[in-house]
């Protein structure tokens, strides 16, 4: 399941980038 955490761990990263709430109740984020 490592690949999960790191699948989050970049999406959060990304959610940082964009200081956008993109990750806001959307199970993929709407990026998948």
């Amino acid at each position: 399941m490592e690949a999960v955490y790191e699948a989050v761990h970049f999406i959060n990263k990304a959610m940082k980038l964009v200081d956008t709430p993109i990750y806001d109740g959307e199970p993929n984020g709407g990026m998948m």
